[in-house]
């Protein structure tokens, strides 16, 4: 410790950081000039520790298992807060995500153009490990509003809307991650866009969304790889709504129509559905996915008035929410992945109605702190 008395006003550099030192005289000024230089000289090098951070923030800080380097405090090996990763080649909102083995794959939406939107095919994948994007083959057909979900080395592409006029469809486009070719898989037994889907158990579960009437779905369908059939409808049906999987629930959170907080959750050894306590905020245009098999994580969002920066997970150990600390960029229509530790939230508008982005953003959620509501 270097005791720097400056106007009467103590400092105590580096760990105790007063900014009430900087008074009428600066550190420099004055009769104590010799020993105040050397203080302001410790003090400035302390200040720009606290204010950037011991933890290294650029892509190669990113080790191959979705974690980050550093020195985290009370949260671990991570910094508490989300960390900005490379931006996406393409701006878009409306998108589907998915984890899978090791890479983030990002499917469909809607660009803007001109006055209007464009539906997209594009197909890109983020590697986590070298934290780099690339395209891959387009969808075959334009789709925004799709489920993602992943299943056997093959990323599935569940129903969504094929045009602006927002025509929901029932395909079911096949990504085989080895050989990079798409097929067709057995369709939904009707057309829904709109809905969340997940994998659980060797299944993949879609639910909600909006039929071809326009009227808002609260139908399960389970596909185990060859077909679907249906299970126990949700309790509360809605559309725009967040899907996460953990080692043994599918989680479906918040929604729209009307707008909700809704959080109810499928057993399905049971066939069952049970209500949760709502999360925090009542949020439509959210994401979600499971992260470590324990946590149901669900961010972003709108209402009618505004864009949400929002993130919580639900606590299956514990039975409640935690809030997380907020995105970077506040954003509706995004998608997103979850890891063994990370939640990541994927483009996105980041205002009501047609906008677009092409953010990435990672938090690391296993290692929060106990006690966190």
């Amino acid at each position: 410790m270097i005791n720097c008395e400056v106007s009467r006003q103590v400092v105590y550099a580096p760990s105790g950081i007063s900014m009430a030192a900087f008074g009428a005289r600066k550190p420099w000024q004055g009769s104590i000039a010799g020993n105040a230089k050397i203080c302001y000289l410790v003090f400035s090098v302390a200040f720009l520790l606290a204010a950037c951070g011991t933890f290294d923030r650029s892509p190669s800080g990113q080790r191959g298992d979705g974690t980050f380097t550093g020195q985290g405090g009370a949260y671990g090996a991570t910094p508490a807060e989300w960390l900005r990763l490379p931006d996406a080649p393409t701006a878009r909102t409306e998108v589907g995500a998915v984890f899978l083995d090791g890479s983030i794959y990002v499917a469909g939406g809607i660009a803007k153009a001109g006055g209007g939107g464009r539906v997209l095919s594009t197909f890109e994948v983020f590697d986590i490990s070298s934290s780099t994007w690339r395209r891959l083959p387009d969808l075959p057909e334009p789709r925004h509003h799709a489920a993602v979900a992943a299943l056997d080395k093959t990323v599935y592409v569940v129903g969504g809307f094929s045009d602006m006029a927002f025509t929901a469809d029932s395909k079911v486009f096949a990504f085989n991650v080895e050989s990079g070719r798409w097929r067709l898989a057995a369709p939904l037994p009707e057309p829904l866009g709109a809905g969340g889907a997940a994998a659980l158990d060797g299944k993949i579960y879609f639910v909600g969304g909006v039929d071809v009437s326009g009227k808002t779905s609260s139908r399960l369908y389970v596909f185990d790889g060859n077909s679907w059939r249906r299970l126990r409808d949700m309790p509360t049906p809605r559309e725009h709504l967040a899907v996460a999987a953990t080692s043994s629930f599918l989680y479906a959170i918040g929604g729209r129509h009307p707008i909700t907080a809704a959080a109810e959750r499928y057993d399905p050894d049971e066939d069952s559905w049970e209500s949760l306590p709502p999360k925090p905020t009542p949020r439509g245009g959210v994401a979600g996915a499971g992260v470590g098999g324990r946590f149901a994580c669900v961010a972003g969002g709108e209402d009618e008035t505004r864009t949400y920066p929002d993130a919580e997970c639900f606590d299956e150990s514990a039975g409640r929410w935690m809030s997380l600390p907020p995105m970077n960029v506040a954003r509706h229509g995004i998608g997103a992945a979850g890891t063994e530790k990370n939640f990541y939230t994927i483009a996105g508008g980041d205002k009501p109605g047609l906008a677009e982005t092409a953010a990435l953003e990672s938090f690391t959620v296993n290692e929060m702190p106990l006690g966190n509501g």
